[in-house]
């Protein structure tokens, strides 16, 4: 993999994971992978440039200039884009609105058994009356950057789970809703950079 590595202060100012405003910028060759089918696909290479903390390694912006995406939308000019339906966000609101409130120790704690693995930067807050458009906007980034389907499904501790599935894996998210009615979401660092908050 061919990189190219200078130092900067990054789009966020400080590492979400330790605070260290020591960042480094790092270009990295990807490739766009698009299903046509269970057994064909078409794929375009591109670069993206991420952001990683020199402090402690976490990485603070996985596609600082958005090239996934203009990546994907140039195989789309070709075969056609996966696309949003409206009752994949239906679904996640309806699904998300029904979520019990959770005490802040049980949000931890559920938090804490993914944010190591999966790379979380914090729980971001949503307020009640902004559900349905942050919901809209991570579906419709996670569609725009390669995703084909996402599963909704509310989790035994009271979490909602939104699963993309990609031609690479899956992408995880999970939303729970706070002790004052309004809502945290969770997951990679790509969720992040979707809502617009590294």
């Amino acid at each position: 993999m061919r990189f190219f590595r200078r130092r900067t202060t990054g789009p966020a100012g400080a590492c979400p994971n330790c605070g260290s405003s020591r960042l480094v910028k790092e270009k990295h060759s990807f490739s766009a992978i698009h299903l046509l089918d269970d057994e064909r696909s078409v794929s375009c290479s591109h670069y993206r440039t991420q952001v990683f903390c020199r402090k402690c390694g976490f990485m603070v912006n996985d596609d600082l200039n958005n090239d996934a995406q203009h990546a994907y939308a140039q195989l789309a000019e070709q075969v056609g884009a996966s696309r949003v339906r409206p009752a994949d966000v239906a679904k996640a609101v309806e699904e998300a609105r029904k979520l019990p409130t959770l005490p802040d120790a049980a949000r931890q704690r559920d938090y804490d058994l993914v944010r190591e693995f999966w790379g979380c930067a914090g729980m971001h807050v949503i307020p009640a009356d902004q559900l349905e458009d942050a919901l809209a906007k991570v579906v419709r980034g996670y569609f725009a950057e390669g995703a084909y389907r996402v599963t909704v499904e509310t989790l035994e501790q009271g979490v909602l789970m939104l699963s993309f599935s990609t031609a690479t894996g899956f992408r995880p998210v999970r939303l729970a809703r706070g002790t004052g009615g309004d809502f945290v979401v969770y997951g990679q660092i790509q969720l992040y950079r979707i809502l617009g908050v590294v």
